[in-house]
């Protein structure tokens, strides 16, 4: 169904309140059946897939604000599950229905304006090869979530709370679980699935914690402070801990120089950061002549 007049009301007292831009928005979308309404929304254009919420071991996703052409327009649809609604005025368990749409408005917001910036980019610039390809998206994931974390954190302070308890989660299990795939590579010799289980886990766990980078950041509040139970074990990682500051300076750097931006090249420090943390996890790659990936493993910083 349309959203209904709850939910544009709050849109538009979020926008005022946050100073969001609702200019890039087509419509919004309320759907008991969420997974269904995320599959068949009508892109205006040919996807590789349809649309599916995120569903993993971290978190379960109960709203998206995907791209869709219209009259040859980049523009923002933003779908929510309904189940959000009735947590607008009443949160429960930590979860505010205002927060989630707060966080998909500024998504809004922040495709609104680099489409305004880099005209063409989004859905649109090519980018070939395997390995560009890989850290381009991993690289855009992080931007895209500090972004909307950031000019969404004051409409839900509390709410930092949830996203600290995903990081949490993934951090806990990232070294043992990269090392498990190294250790299945040593008796299988199975590149393609060495590859494919610790580019995931590097994805998410730098997704996670970009997440809480832009909540602590917009609230203006050091990550120590605002999130340190996930602080803590972010230092207890002394193998990963410096990407994550590196991390930080290269997402804050982004968010300061938006507007002088020219080119995909502002994403290049991130990339750099992505392509560390592989080579920190014991993965090194190459891109070949032909655009194909070539991938080999290693100890790295983690011996087995």
């Amino acid at each position: 169904m349309v959203a209904n007049q709850l939910v544009r009301d709050v849109m538009g007292g979020l926008a005022s309140e946050l100073g969001l831009s609702l200019a890039g928005i087509d419509d919004v979308t309320i759907a008991y059946d969420y997974d269904s309404a995320l599959a068949e929304l009508d892109r205006g254009f040919t996807a590789s897939r349809p649309l599916s919420r995120t569903s993993d071991e971290f978190a379960i996703g109960v709203a998206m604000c995907p791209l869709v052409k219209r009259d040859a327009k980049v523009l923002s649809h933003i779908v929510l599950s309904a189940v959000l609604v009735p947590l607008i005025d009443v949160p429960s368990g930590g979860v505010s229905g205002k927060y989630f749409i707060a966080h998909e408005l500024a998504h809004a917001h922040e495709h609104y304006f680099r489409e305004k910036q880099l005209p063409g980019t989004l859905l649109q610039q090519p980018i070939f090869g395997a390995v560009d390809i890989f850290l381009y998206d991993t690289a855009d994931a992080c931007w895209s979530e500090f972004a909307a974390c950031y000019f969404s954190a004051l409409a839900g302070p509390e709410c930092g709370r949830l996203l600290e308890k995903t990081l949490v989660a993934a951090l806990r299990g990232a070294k043992e679980s990269i090392l498990q795939a190294k250790r299945e590579w040593l008796n299988d010799g199975d590149f393609v699935k060495v590859w494919d289980k610790i580019a995931s886990i590097v994805a998410k766990l730098l997704k996670n914690v970009s997440y809480v980078m832009g909540h602590t950041d917009g609230l203006d509040k050091p990550f120590e402070e605002a999130a340190n139970e996930a602080w803590l074990l972010m230092e207890e990682n002394d193998w990963l801990f410096p990407r994550f500051e590196e991390l930080f300076a290269a997402l804050a750097e982004m968010m300061n120089t938006f507007e002088q931006w020219k080119g995909l090249e502002a994403y290049d420090p991130l990339k750099k950061v992505v392509r560390d943390v592989l080579e920190d996890c014991g993965i090194t790659m190459q891109q070949t002549p032909s655009g194909s990936l070539y991938i080999w493993a290693n100890e790295g910083k983690l011996p087995l």
